[in-house]
């Protein structure tokens, strides 16, 4: 199972759970976004995640897999993405 996480600076971290205990969780890889997170949910397959940011972008991000994140030396990956602009109406 796979959690992740996002931040104010920009940046999803993603784990590893252990499936016999929720309690312990390995962290796998983290992608840097250009502005801080506002939500994040799960596709509905749990094959991709959605973020939205503060500055209206809109990105949906493959799940990393662990057998091709190679993280001995940085957590720091790029994972296949695509984001659109939102154009926030103005009041």
């Amino acid at each position: 199972m796979m959690c992740v996480s996002g931040a104010v600076d920009g940046t999803l971290f993603f784990f590893e759970l252990e499936p016999d205990n929720m309690q312990s969780y390995d962290p796998l890889c983290m992608v840097k976004l250009e502005s801080p997170i506002n939500d994040i949910n799960w596709d509905s397959l749990a094959k991709k995640i959605i973020v939205a940011c503060e500055n209206g972008k809109v990105y949906i991000i493959d799940r990393p897999k662990k057998s091709q994140i190679d993280n001995s030396v940085t957590y720091l990956v790029t994972l296949p993405m695509k984001s659109w602009q939102i154009k926030m109406m103005e009041f």
